[in-house]
């Protein structure tokens, strides 16, 4: 019995810091975040990192990112496309380097919550001074979203193979630390 008592005692504690950091990385961390961006000047570039395609469907994560971009006012016509990044560390990496070649000083990044919390090592590791604009999701339900058609063909290319096929899931996690970077 007393072990039994223990185990939950031990089940309740994780699940309240697992409901806790939840809340703080879906609701605290975006509010606090877009709160803080009002007050400060506008960005001169933001990053939204991309997402694989499946079949022609858009994941409902890039989804979220690209209408989180629209809520935040990024004009298409501001649009520019960073190609080698296969992690999310190299979405931040490249097109940071590149945001910086098109001569923009003033960087925010928009992506998911958890996205965004897992690349505040990295981008601090690097120096490079991002704002972070995390996805509000009580702000983005209310956006009216359609599930526009992905022209796939314009970036099918024959001899691509996914990363999983390419990489087992060791490599993977080390290129989502950063680890692969062709600098």
């Amino acid at each position: 019995m007393r072990k039994l008592l223990i185990l939950l005692i031990i089940v309740s504690v994780i699940g309240l810091l697992l409901s806790g950091g939840s809340y703080y990385a879906f609701r605290v961390f975006p509010h606090n975040a877009l709160q803080e961006a009002e007050t400060r000047p506008p960005l001169d570039a933001v990053i939204v990192p991309g997402y694989p395609s499946d079949s022609g469907r858009w994941s409902s994560l890039m989804k979220a990112r690209v209408y989180w971009s629209y809520y935040l006012g990024i004009p298409s016509d501001h649009i520019f496309t960073e190609t080698r990044a296969e992690h999310s560390t190299e979405n931040l990496y490249y097109s940071w380097h590149l945001a910086k070649e098109q001569g923009f000083s003033t960087l925010g990044l928009a992506s998911d919550p958890v996205q965004s919390i897992m690349l505040m090592p990295f981008a601090n590791s690097e120096n490079f001074d991002v704002r972070y604009l995390p996805i509000d999701f009580a702000i983005l339900k209310d956006i009216d979203k359609t599930d526009p058609a992905i022209a796939e063909q314009r970036a099918f290319v024959d001899s691509f193979r996914s990363l999983p096929e390419r990489q087992n899931w060791w490599k993977r996690l080390k290129g989502t630390f950063g680890q692969q970077i062709q600098r």
